[in-house]
């Protein structure tokens, strides 16, 4: 990897630690997080990386940085043609852009490898959330995760040998006989009566990982008042007046790694983006 330059323009504290680590490969210039500039054209011409936010923009139009934050088109329109792209959740106008240019993308949203690690770091600070919002041990709480895919199945991982009841809520049937055979309880979201088996256990937590509307007036009718609710989807889930409403402790928590691990999600970036360069993508 010599004489290899990389712009890392945007996001949150893990970018600044990845700015770091990809110096040492030969160079690389930091946009747009914390106190830097925005780039130009020329400052951008040569570099053989550009790597934006994980995900790269919050309302799918601007990039997701500190301040300032340019249109995710104009700043794509700067980008140097020898370049290849990395980000998280890549906008189609994004990837049209680079595509009319002969500008190679990866979503590094879209990488299981980067996803699967991910997940684990997700899971270990979703873990310290519990541990600090719940009055009692986590070894006897019952703890209600929704979702059973890489970040539910890395939670429970975490819970389950600590001892909690973990009971999963999830559609998938493949799923739910995941969760039976790592010790959690299963409960399919199609279930008529979910409701009423929800309402029966005194629930000491809930977590969703499902990044899609499933929650009904039932369901939040029957989580427990005053019980913490750790949101780690980004969309979907409960809404802050919803729990409100409903008397929940809502914590707003997605894009976790980048705030609980920076520099091991930056580590997990570092290695994949050198990795899949080695190789040419």
């Amino acid at each position: 990897m010599k004489n290899t330059e990389y712009a890392v323009i945007g996001g949150d504290g893990r970018m600044a630690v990845l700015a770091k680590m990809l110096e040492r490969d030969g160079g690389c210039r930091l946009f747009l997080n914390g106190e830097s500039p925005a780039p130009d054209k020329n400052e951008l011409h040569g570099v053989r990386a550009t790597v934006l936010p994980v995900p790269c923009s919050f309302d799918g139009v601007h990039l997701s940085c500190t301040s300032n934050a340019p249109r995710l088109g104009e700043l794509t329109e700067l980008f140097w043609q020898g370049t290849v792209v990395f980000g998280g959740r890549l906008t189609e106008e994004v990837r049209e852009l680079c595509a009319a240019r002969g500008i190679p993308c990866h979503d590094l949203l879209e990488d299981e490898a980067l996803l699967l690690e991910n997940a684990a770091l997700t899971a270990e600070g979703a873990l310290e959330i519990l541990l600090r919002e719940l009055p009692r041990a986590l070894r006897g709480a019952e703890v209600l995760v929704f979702g059973f895919g890489r970040i539910g199945q890395a939670l429970a991982r975490c819970l389950v040998p600590l001892g909690a009841q973990v009971s999963v809520a999830a559609r998938s049937d493949a799923q739910l006989a995941l969760a039976r055979c790592m010790g959690c309880n299963s409960m399919p979201l199609s279930d008529p009566s979910l409701c009423k088996r929800i309402g029966s256990v005194p629930w000491d937590a809930a977590v969703n990982t499902v990044p899609a509307r499933i929650f009904g007036l039932g369901i939040l009718k029957a989580l427990p008042e005053g019980m913490p609710y750790v949101e780690l989807a980004s969309g979907g889930g409960v809404s802050e007046a919803e729990a409100l409403l409903h008397g929940l402790r809502r914590i707003n928590a997605p894009g976790l790694p980048g705030r609980t691990a920076p520099e091991s999600a930056a580590l997990i970036m570092y290695e994949r983006i050198t990795d899949l360069l080695k190789r040419q993508i």
